[in-house]
This record gives C-alpha cells, structure tokens and sequence, in this order.
C-alpha cells in the first residue's frame, strides 16, 4: 500500500482506517504490550511521523478502535432481535450473551480502559470515546424498553451500565493465560468458571430482578 499525502476528508478518513485497523491486527495478535507505531507503519506502508500526525500514541489509537468495536457491537445486537417479538428472558440472555462473548477484542480493550488507557490518552481522543460510546449507551437503553416493555424508566437506567459492568467484571476472572491455568491447578483451588454460561447466567438473573423490581425503587 503506497500512501501520499492525504488531501481531502476521505483520503483522510481512509489513512484513519488503514492505522486503526492495523493496530487492531496487531492488538489481536500481541496484546497492548506488542503494540507500537513502527509495527503499525510496517503494515500500512506509512512511516513513524505519517502515523503521528493522526494520533499522537498508542492509546489514542485503541481508544478509538474501542469505540468502533463497542458500536459495531451495538449494531449486531440489535439486529439480533426481531422487531415486535416478544422473547422471555431466558431468550433475551442467551442473545446478549452470545452477543458479547463474541466480542474479545472488545472486552479486552475495556479491561485495560480504565487502568492504562484513560491514562495515556489524550483528553481530545478521550473526549471523542465518551461522546460515541454515550450514543452507543442511548441505543441499548432504547434496545432494553422495546425487550422489557413493562421496565420503568429507572430500571433500564440501571439495567444499562450494569450489564456491561457484569461483563467486565467476569471476563478478567474467567478468561486466563495458560500460566495462570497452571497455577491454578498447582494451588488446587479448583477450576475456574467459563465466561459465556457464567455470564448468561448472571445476566439471567439481572434481568429477572429488573422484571421484579418495585418501580418505585
């Protein structure tokens, strides 16, 4: 790929696509740790300074191949339901777990969110990241009234930043290296929950809660 000097919107546009998704091929292949710009200009055919002048560190750019991935996310789950369905929520908890688990990259982009991203980033890319995964947030919270049509305005409220809570909070817990599969086995505490039907699980119970709610809570 033989870029020059991007001298319009789209051209620019299309330089922000090459970098983000080799930083995403790279990020799936090696982790944060493996990533780099010169990693990145090796496969985009840009150099270091080309790189730099679309964003300015490596957080930046996975701030931003986060909130692609946190939407796109979004999109598919709600094309996963059918429109005037009704499901039960069993149904409801397979879909969107099933949903979710699928989304590694993007699970372990949130992991890293708060302990080493919003820390090296830049509080433009920052600011950027709230802006678009708060629009993502507005179209579960529409996706969770049309799911559960008797859920109080409240309920949903909560619903909305707790699943995603529950997610992140058993993902690092269940999804381990095989060094630490070792020492689990070494320390004989048992083996540890899988993700997906821990998740489903707890998300089926959540969701029983939100139906059983007093609204006035």
């Amino acid at each position: 790929m033989n870029f020059q000097r991007a001298r319009s919107s789209e051209q620019r546009r299309s330089r922000i696509d090459a970098i983000v998704g080799a930083a995403a091929e790279i990020f799936d292949q090696t982790g944060y740790e493996g990533l780099n710009f010169s990693a990145i200009a090796e496969k985009t055919a840009l150099t270091r300074p080309a790189v730099y002048k679309y964003f300015s560190s490596k957080e930046d750019i996975l701030l931003k191949l986060m909130s692609d991935d946190f939407e796109q996310w979004v999109v598919n789950l709600v094309k996963s339901f059918k429109l005037n369905k009704l499901y039960t929520t069993n149904e409801i908890a397979e879909i969107w777990a099933r949903s979710i688990v699928s989304r590694k990259r993007m699970l372990n982009l949130f992991v890293i969110f708060n302990t080493i991203l919003e820390k090296k980033a830049s509080l433009d890319s920052l600011t950027a990241f709230k802006v678009s995964s708060g629009k993502s947030l507005g179209v579960i919270h529409d996706l969770v009234g049309q799911l559960f049509p008797n859920a109080t305005e409240t309920q949903i409220k909560r619903f909305v930043p707790v699943q995603l809570a529950l997610a992140l909070g058993l993902y690092p817990m269940t999804i381990i290296s095989d060094i630490h599969k070792q020492a689990v086995v070494r320390a004989q505490i048992g083996s540890l929950p899988a993700f997906a039907p821990t998740y489903e699980k707890s998300l089926t119970q959540l969701m029983h809660f939100m139906e059983s709610a007093d609204p006035g809570e």
